[in-house]
């Protein structure tokens, strides 16, 4: 069984930032009069400082690449936790932390499970244009770390090879666009551009003697632009309900590597060394997500969102539902 693990696991170590990026994303969203994020939960203080946390959970799979290259699946759910405020008239800064788990199976058989966290700081500049509506411009600031364990049966040797595994990072975001009102309608177009750049140790595979691997330093670059468009309603029926919508769609591109390697050597072959690519997921993706809100005179309020990224070879979806109460 070759080792596509390792190069699976970084590539699922970019979607974590990504995941990572959307939750700061729709706050800053939210403070401009978007709907809030479902799943989560925000307290501002009378001085005017918001603290929030929002759930995630995620499943995504990637279907065989080029050469019949095995894809992969891909698990998760973790939160994040974040504080910001108004420095200025029109900027606002907050700082974010939060962790993942996930649950990496590649599919010639080896699993990755794993932690990713992150530290967030981010930002965002709002100005009013009149008819225009107001115009923004969100950054983020990221660094990351990750670890975790890798296994492999070696069937044919009656043995499982284990590996250790460790990632640090760092990326950001860089986001504008304008909110206006279209007949009580709030759309909000946008562009957006990211970059993150991943590393992953080397190791020596344990538990497998000889035919475990030495695997090499592993790296991934990513550089994905979105343009997209969130679109938000409220109406209001019953007595004193209000059901609270908002759905979105972007086309993301990767101009980085759509394509992860992993190389190394047999341990028992010094001489017998090895480079794989992954399946990758494809270089454009449709991302969509959708949600609504039922707010009541109570401060009981239930939720319902449904996010979606669909690529050549890659599916990932999300649900969330629930009720949250405010106290």
């Amino acid at each position: 069984m070759a080792p596509m693990i390792y190069a699976d696991t970084l590539s699922a170590q970019r979607t974590a930032f990504h995941a990572a990026t959307g939750s700061v994303g729709g706050e800053l969203s939210a403070r401009r009069g978007g709907v809030a994020q479902a799943g989560g939960q925000a307290v501002t203080t009378e001085l005017g400082t918001t603290f929030w946390m929002q759930g995630s959970g995620t499943t995504q799979r990637t279907t065989n690449g080029p050469g019949n290259t095995p894809g992969n699946t891909v698990q998760g759910g973790g939160a994040t936790v974040g504080v910001d405020a108004l420095a200025l008239p029109g900027i606002r800064l907050g700082v974010a932390v939060g962790v993942a788990h996930q649950v990496v199976r590649a599919g010639n058989g080896g699993q990755h499970k794993g932690e990713v966290g992150h530290l967030t700081a981010y930002g965002s500049y709002s100005l009013g244009m009149g008819a225009w509506g107001l115009g923004f411009i969100d950054a983020q600031a990221s660094l990351l770390a990750a670890q975790g364990q890798a296994s492999r049966r070696l069937s044919l040797y009656g043995a499982t090879s284990r590996g250790d595994t460790g990632s640090l990072g760092a990326g950001g975001q860089v986001k504008g666009g304008v909110r206006v009102d279209v007949a009580g309608w709030q759309v909000e177009p946008s562009v957006a551009f990211s970059a993150l750049r991943l590393h992953q140790g080397g190791l020596n595979e344990y538990g497998a003697g000889a035919v475990g691997a030495n695997i090499d330093r592993g790296e991934l670059t990513s550089l994905q632009s979105q343009l997209g468009v969130r679109v938000d309603r409220g109406f209001a029926f019953g007595e004193g309900m209000r059901l609270v919508g908002s759905v979105s769609a972007a086309w993301a591109h990767e101009f980085g590597d759509e394509r992860t390697r992993v190389s190394g050597r047999i341990s028992g072959l010094p001489g017998a060394g090895f480079a794989l690519m992954n399946a990758g997921g494809g270089r454009d993706a449709l991302v969509t997500s959708a949600q609504a809100v039922l707010e009541t005179q109570t401060p009981l309020k239930l939720f319902v969102a449904y996010s979606n990224t669909a690529s050549t070879r890659t599916l990932g979806q999300a649900v969330t539902a629930g009720l949250r109460y405010s106290w």
